[in-house]
């Protein structure tokens, strides 16, 4: 599979985790339905929340692609059903993606996130070996599903009307298009990445600062 790589710091008008002078490419097929789905999130609400979190796999795991990512959709549908429910505020627009890589330690893992319409409900908590709300949905989600843990990156509040909050967002979760450990050109035919496909009901997108 052939891939668009930048290492421009900018795409879009969004600031992303590339950088040419440390050739930390960004691959732009990774990258774009990322940003689609987000500000499409956005189009609908005036208000959204995002989080990032990766999905790591226990250490007697034993390795094959599509049993792996179908644990991810397996996991990922199922905080989606839960999201849904009127305990968890009846969530009906919901986005999410997750990237599928190898580290230098040779143990695959996801990274991941997922997106909805901010709600005054707390996300819950997370440190050591306590976790509460949708911090534990998703690490019960996910220890279900395989037996593996979750480390949780950060969320984002973005309102539609502050660029900055949006820009923070895409730059935070850029880093899921990085070239570095990714799978592409393996001979596998596994997907390597996969998002939601929520479309956008208006034109409508947050303002950017102008430029000259």
């Amino acid at each position: 599979m052939s891939n668009t790589i930048t290492f421009n710091d900018k795409y879009d008008g969004f600031n992303i985790q590339a950088s040419k002078a440390k050739q930390h490419g960004i691959i732009l097929d990774v990258l774009r339905p990322m940003i689609g789905q987000v500000t499409t999130l956005l189009s609908r609400h005036s208000r959204i929340t995002v989080l990032r979190f990766d999905c790591r796999f226990p250490t007697n795991w034993e390795h094959n692609r599509k049993l792996e990512n179908n644990a991810m959709t397996r996991t990922t549908k199922m905080i989606k059903e839960n999201l849904q429910l009127k305990r968890w505020s009846g969530h009906r627009d919901l986005i999410s993606g997750w990237v599928y890589e190898v580290g230098n330690d040779g143990r695959p893992h996801y990274h991941c996130f997922i997106g909805f319409k901010s709600c005054y409900r707390r996300l819950g908590a997370f440190g050591g070996e306590t976790y509460s709300g949708i911090w534990e949905l998703i690490r019960s989600a996910w220890k279900r599903t395989t037996g593996g843990t979750v480390h949780f990156s950060k969320n984002h509040t973005v309102n539609r009307t502050n660029f900055e909050q949006l820009n923070c967002c895409i730059h935070h979760i850029s880093y899921m298009a990085k070239v570095n450990t990714k799978q592409f050109g393996n001979g596998s035919t596994a997907k390597n990445f996969s998002f939601s496909r929520l479309k956008s009901t208006s034109t409508q997108r947050c303002n950017q600062p102008a430029t000259n």
